[in-house]
């Protein structure tokens, strides 16, 4: 986060919205990324998207890459509509050990029509890193 907004690194992991025609910093955020994690939650806001009305659906892609070398991750370009998601998400639950609870699902197959969409991804930060840490959960046969 302090290497971007002050030239600085300050050990912290942030989450940076650019304008993709300017180049401009548009937002920033903590992002949520245990130092011995492998996985990180990356927030935005719709606006700071430019999303807004009937206006929802966009395409993205994803490219992750250390300022110490070493591989690059990318990613395919998805299609995603924040206001109509094919499946639900977003829910989150806080579990102290050896408890467990359920989070209701639900998806839209016409939705899932234009905006396909493989299933959930369930994230445990304090899990074991690697793939230990996020949990598949297949969207299955519809109709």
């Amino acid at each position: 986060l302090g290497a971007v907004l002050t030239g600085s690194f300050d050990g912290r992991f942030g989450s940076f919205t650019f304008d993709a025609k300017t180049g401009d910093l548009v937002d920033a955020f903590l992002a949520d990324a245990p130092m011995n994690g492998s996985t990180a939650l990356l927030p935005t806001t719709l606006d700071d998207l430019g999303l807004h009305g009937a206006n929802t659906s966009f395409t993205y892609a994803v490219t992750g890459f250390s300022v110490a070398g070493g591989a690059v991750d990318r990613t395919a370009a998805a299609t995603y509509d924040a206001a109509h998601s094919g499946v639900s998400t977003g829910q989150f639950a806080s579990l102290d050990p050896g408890q467990t609870k359920t989070i209701p699902l639900s998806a839209d197959y016409d939705k899932l029509k234009s905006a396909p969409a493989l299933g959930w991804l369930v994230v445990t930060d304090d899990d074991t890193a690697g793939a230990a840490q996020a949990d598949e959960v297949s969207l299955g046969a519809l109709k």
